[in-house]
């Protein structure tokens, strides 16, 4: 089985407690785009046990027990009883690393959402997100993907229907964001509390156009431990009003009306960034031919 696995930007990210687990409680509305991983998936008998073989197109990315689509494959086993397989997965990545687009999460939902196809399990979304909880926080917004307000740690999900479809430049520069720094820098320095994921639903609920009121309270610490961040928010506060940084970064992103402005910024900045391409919002009742802007 062929399958897409998508990333995501976070339209705002408001960072509460860390919590006794490490975690931080969190407020953040997610948004699907179209920018991917390409992932192929094949299952088969086995005789002695279940095993999975990962193959990667990006050496960075590590193809053993580290890896969230491996973690994914032995939680859904365990969830389901199910034993003596071999799952062989090749991931062709389109969604780069340490960018705060969600990449390794996305895969192992991806892997989540096609093992209960292949092997018939049938089983509802909610059971799947559970699953997809083991693995990591942000992966159970992406067994459905879409629009969603994320609580909790980020498994309190609620659907939001959103009626705004912009186009976007998302740029990566060429150092990646490490999640730990960027969170240890926050933890060490005070912050007042931000209520941006309130803010930009209230300005829904008047149809208000939400990328009107982006925010991300990790923004300052990730600026400080990768200072390329900043330089990319600059360039493109330069072509929009509506820019933002996903995640701990370093992914930063900026919002336009027309596919033609953000492709004029694709050109333009093609070749300052380790990584830039223009996408859209992800509608998965559409063919992804449908979704794919050029890069």
């Amino acid at each position: 089985m062929n399958i897409k696995a998508y990333a995501k930007f976070n339209l705002s990210l408001d960072v509460k407690d860390k919590r006794s687990d490490g975690y931080h409680e969190i407020s953040s509305l997610m948004q699907e785009i179209s920018v991917c991983d390409d992932i192929s998936i094949l299952v088969k008998n086995a005789k002695n046990g279940n095993e999975v073989g990962i193959r990667c197109s990006d050496p960075e990315v590590p193809c053993d027990e580290r890896n969230t689509c491996h973690k994914a494959v032995f939680a859904f086993f365990s969830c389901f009883g199910i034993k003596d397989k071999l799952v062989k997965i090749t991931i062709k990545k389109g969604i780069p690393v340490r960018s705060g687009l969600g990449g390794g999460s996305s895969d192992a939902a991806a892997v989540i959402n096609a093992l209960n196809k292949i092997l018939k399990i049938d089983a509802p979304a909610d059971v799947l997100e559970k699953i997809a909880l083991e693995v990591g926080a942000d992966v159970p917004f992406f067994i459905r993907g879409g629009m969603q307000r994320a609580d909790g740690i980020g498994e309190k999900l609620t659907p939001v229907t959103c009626n705004f479809r912009p186009y976007f430049v998302v740029a990566v520069p060429d150092k990646g964001a490490s999640t730990e720094e960027v969170y240890r820098i926050f933890d060490g320095a005070e912050h007042p509390r931000t209520d941006g994921t309130s803010k930009i639903l209230h300005a829904m609920s008047f149809d208000l156009n939400p990328y009107d009121f982006l925010s991300n309270s990790l923004f300052p610490a990730a600026v400080e431990a990768v200072p390329e961040i900043g330089d990319a928010f600059e360039k493109l506060s330069a072509t929009s009003t509506m820019v933002n940084m996903t995640g701990s970064g370093s992914a930063v992103y900026a919002v336009y009306e027309t596919y033609s402005q953000a492709f004029e910024i694709l050109q333009k900045y093609k070749k300052e960034f380790a990584f830039i391409s223009a996408c859209v919002c992800v509608d998965r009742e559409k063919t992804p031919k449908q979704q794919n802007l050029s890069k």
